[in-house]
């Protein structure tokens, strides 16, 4: 009798052991988690060309399979994935998995890729969750190896050019010396008077024109960007003109007391135009501080959008000239002339740095010419 009772008492004892191991528990958080992300907002990874990926998810069951993969399949052959590095604890009944890969890309032009990191089991019943991330690509310059052979070729081309202009030069300045001679040409005097010697200015007409050109490839580079608004990033296929999209946030200035500097308080401004417009805003420096995903990048589409169609209640619709750079972008650039000929206007633009240089300096008031920095956090 007492065996029987024993016997009954272990089968109970399988069959619960049986049922608590059939039974789904999720990780806390309830998906996998990227180094370097914050769980509670999109997230947006600042990357380079080779690194590294590090998913995770903690205390769940049954024992699942964790991959980081491209969301969109098209984007597969743009990147490479190796050296998978697998480690899984178990924790009484639950599991610990973490994977960390090394990737390269392939495309060096892309500056986002959207990925993902999955979960997957053999067991139907458990979810297949997901946390989709990006990495945001920094152009790279060309190499110095380019650039040496980039000079060499002009050296090449311009030492032979560069004989030949100057021995055509003396043999027309000799062959005019000897006319002048043999004609006994009287010269003449004055101050004012005979061959002028030094370069002649740019007209004033030319400026404008220049700057007529100038002004229409910023303002079609700032279209490009403002009308290509993707306010889910993963998804494509759905591109906004970013006045559609642009909702008011809660807008900051931290404002200094009279008393200290330690007497600062945060007050909030009415409208995003206030950022240019606050007289309690007198520097002409404006930083703009926010988590990634808060919407700098957008707010900063919306000031190019009220510049180029002039938008009646923006401080900026007579602001003669807006320039719109991110820092990542000045990467081994130190002059703004040359960022704004590499990274805005279109490749095939006739301005060079000089005529730039030239139209912004000749802008009539400082107060008329804005740069505007992004900086993707």
């Amino acid at each position: 009798m007492m065996d029987s009772v024993q016997f009954q008492k272990k089968q109970r004892e399988q069959t619960k052991q049986q049922l608590l191991s059939h039974k789904n528990i999720f990780s806390v958080p309830k998906y996998p988690v990227v180094a370097g992300c914050n769980q509670y907002q999109y997230c947006s990874l600042e990357a380079e060309e080779e690194g590294s990926i590090t998913c995770s998810v903690t205390g769940i069951r049954p024992l699942v399979h964790i991959e980081v993969g491209t969301f969109n399949e098209d984007d597969a052959s743009s990147i490479d994935f190796n050296d998978r590095d697998i480690a899984v604890n178990n924790n009484g009944d639950v599991f610990d998995i973490r994977i960390t890969l090394k990737y390269r890309m392939k495309e060096t032009f892309r500056e986002r890729l959207t990925l993902e990191c999955r979960i997957s089991a053999t067991n139907p019943d458990v979810l297949k969750l997901t946390t989709k991330f990006d990495l945001l690509f920094t152009i790279e310059q060309p190499s110095q190896q380019v650039r040496k052979s980039g000079l060499l070729w002009i050296l090449v081309l311009f030492i032979p050019l560069s004989l030949s202009v100057a021995l055509i030069t003396r043999y027309t300045i000799l062959r005019g010396r000897r006319r002048e001679r043999k004609t006994k040409i009287p010269e003449i005097a004055g101050e004012n008077e005979g061959v002028q010697m030094f370069s002649v200015p740019l007209s004033e007409q030319t400026i404008e024109d220049a700057r007529s050109i100038f002004l229409k490839q910023l303002k079609g580079k700032y279209a490009d960007l403002y009308n290509a608004v993707q306010p889910i990033p993963y998804i494509r296929d759905r591109l906004f003109c970013v006045d559609r999209v642009f909702v008011e946030g809660g807008l900051e200035v931290l404002v200094s007391g009279n008393a200290a500097v330690s007497d600062r308080t945060w007050e909030t401004l009415n409208c995003y135009h206030d950022v240019l417009s606050n007289p309690r805003l007198k520097s002409s420096r404006k930083i703009l501080e926010g988590e990634p995903g808060y919407g700098k990048s957008t707010l900063t589409l919306q000031f190019a959008f009220d510049w180029c169609n002039r938008t009646s209640k923006s401080p900026i619709k007579d602001v003669e000239i807006l320039i719109l750079l991110r820092l990542r972008q000045f990467g081994g650039v130190k002059s703004i002339y040359r960022a704004i000929r590499q990274f805005i206007l279109p490749r095939d633009s006739l301005l060079t740095e000089a005529d730039i240089e030239n139209i912004i300096c000749s802008t009539p008031s400082p107060m008329t010419s804005s740069t505007v920095y992004e900086r993707v956090s």
